[in-house]
């Protein structure tokens, strides 16, 4: 698998490493960062295939107070942090790298790899990828499209989303603490990851 983009120190499926990600919060500081996350796109491990940026954005992705106030305008989307067993704690630091990813054997077709981040946290766009139980957006009403890492797509119902995530009445986990609580059965579609029964 390409890397997931968890932290911005690690070539990842969407970006080079280093991705410049300054706080924007403001439409001119966003289209500088804009201009340089798009030659930083230009080199993710997954450009030969997608080339077009169009694709790294929902149209439905409206550029708001909350949008210039994130840290990666370049996607809309972000991948499930399994893809590296959520780092397993050891986050790195600056000049640090990630463990390496996993194969894409090791995942159920069914598992979901990547969905549409919830636009209301800034803080959910800070690199390429996320919890599951950070959230999913919730644009286009009750359901939301995901991607498996079989390579397809589908829509399901983000109370269903919540359900896999194990967050509690659809509220997601903006302040860290103690995952997957409310998870019934691990491993599952979100918390997938192939050690420590699907959870970090």
């Amino acid at each position: 698998m390409a890397q997931p983009g968890w932290g911005v120190y690690d070539d990842c499926w969407a970006s080079s490493s280093n991705i410049q990600n300054d706080l924007g919060g403001t439409p001119a500081l966003y289209q500088q960062n804009y201009t340089n996350q798009m030659l930083d796109f230009k080199n993710g491990q997954l450009y030969v295939y997608l080339k077009d940026p169009r694709v790294m954005a929902s149209p439905a992705d409206v550029k708001n107070s909350r949008y210039y106030q994130r840290q990666i305008y370049i996607t809309s989307y972000v991948w499930n942090g399994a893809v590296i067993g959520y780092d397993n704690g050891s986050f790195p630091t600056s000049g640090g790298h990630l463990p390496p990813t996993f194969k894409l054997s090791a995942f159920k077709p069914s598992a979901i790899l990547m969905w549409e981040a919830d636009e209301t946290q800034p803080f959910f766009f800070n690199d390429f990828a996320n919890y599951p139980d950070q959230g999913i957006s919730g644009r286009y009403g009750k359901g939301a499209v995901v991607g498996f890492f079989d390579g397809s797509s589908r829509r399901i119902e983000i109370s269903q989303f919540s359900y896999w995530a194990g967050c509690a009445n659809g509220v997601w986990n903006v302040q860290g603490g103690t995952r997957w609580r409310f998870v019934k059965i691990l491993p599952n579609q979100l918390w997938c990851s192939p050690v420590n029964n699907g959870h970090p």
